[in-house]
């Protein structure tokens, strides 16, 4: 099995930073890199592929340097997110072209990509051409065109981005199952945080060339190191509501214009004291309750409610803050009508106002 590895890898491009400093180990894994547009994931990616070579660091896979091999020496299996696919040539040819097959007269290198093609739903599209496919078709075309392969380590850059949601959802658990089949290194650039969560085994959260936190998605999850990794994950995300610390009795709160919280023991085991800071109070949209009961709770108005079927996202207002519930069911709300928000002490985050990183 060959492992990947980058130590202090940096890039620039120009004066301008990319990567900083970027240290990953990655074995028989699929690694998902979450980040929003321009945090370097696809930087990451086209160094690991040796179509960049990093200002600084190192490299490794399969316990060799290859910081400074040309792409061709490294066998890595790209998908672009551009797609790449090459206009002269048939969906077939496309798929087949990096296995020396393009005329398809390898029976078994053809089973294998008209399996990948059946998983993909272009089974029907082979004899076709690039300028005659949808984005979302093409996508697939340059997805099946790295599957096919037998690389050392995979990178897929956003491989299902420009599908359709049920297309989307249902990709992702077969590719999970089929990457970790391979049993090599496989790396999926993503920014959306619950398709992180759906197919990794590691997550890797990069935000500004950085890898902020990184561990199993349900860690990384359960425990944000900061605001930036908490507004990535969930759906929605976690509501971040500025705050101050202040004393209630035997109980310390967190306070913000209309309203007052009072924290769990463990969190305020873990801000040992501290009172008259600024912080940022988070509470996830599924850990509050919604009640037109005003005898007890937050005191909130409804900004707009939006119905999913099986459940609906109601967006209130505490002030000037708004806070976003996610709630199991179907019961509308009008526009502008006072509720009263109940959260559960023991499911609080706290992070620090100036450094963002949870306390």
């Amino acid at each position: 099995m060959a492992v990947l590895e980058l130590s202090e890898v940096s890039h620039a491009y120009g004066r301008a930073p990319v990567l900083r400093g970027v240290t990953l180990r990655v074995g028989d894994e699929l690694v998902a890199i979450l980040g929003p547009s321009g945090a370097g994931k696809t930087t990451t990616l086209r160094l690991v592929a040796g179509l960049l070579r990093p200002a600084a660091g190192s490299i490794r896979l399969g316990g060799a340097d290859v910081t400074g091999w040309p792409p061709q020496r490294r066998n890595v299996g790209m998908m672009f997110e551009s797609y790449a696919l090459y206009p002269h040539l048939s969906v077939y040819q496309n798929c087949a072209f990096a296995l020396g097959a393009a005329g398809g007269r390898n029976g078994g290198v053809r089973e294998r990509i008209v399996e990948i093609a059946r998983l993909l739903e272009i089974d029907g599209l082979l004899g076709r051409y690039p300028h005659m496919l949808s984005g979302g078709q093409r996508q697939r075309v340059a997805l099946c065109r790295t599957l096919a392969r037998e690389p050392a380590v995979f990178c897929l850059d956003e491989p299902i981005a420009h599908l359709d949601a049920k297309l989307r959802h249902r990709l992702r658990g077969e590719l999970k199952r089929l990457l970790r089949a391979r049993g090599v290194p496989a790396l999926w650039t993503t920014p959306d945080g619950l398709e992180a969560m759906a197919v990794a085994d590691r997550l890797v959260v990069l935000l500004g060339g950085e890898i902020q936190q990184e561990g199993p998605p349900e860690e990384v999850y359960a425990r944000p190191a900061t605001t930036a990794v908490a507004r990535l994950l969930g759906d929605p995300p976690m509501n971040l509501l500025a705050a101050a610390l202040r004393r209630e009795g035997d109980r310390l709160a967190a306070a913000g214009p209309g309203f007052s919280v009072p924290l769990g023991r463990e969190v305020e085991r873990r801000l040992a004291g501290r009172t008259s800071e600024e912080v940022v109070l988070g509470i996830r949209p599924t850990d509050i309750g919604v009640t037109r009961d005003g005898d007890r709770g937050l005191r909130a108005e409804v900004y707009i409610y939006e119905p999913f079927g099986k459940y609906g996202i109601l967006t209130a207002r505490i002030g000037p803050q708004a806070v976003k519930v996610k709630l199991q069911g179907h019961t509308p709300f009008t526009p502008g009508e006072a509720v009263w928000l109940r959260v559960n002490p023991e499911r609080l985050y706290v992070f620090d106002r100036g450094t963002g990183r949870g306390v």
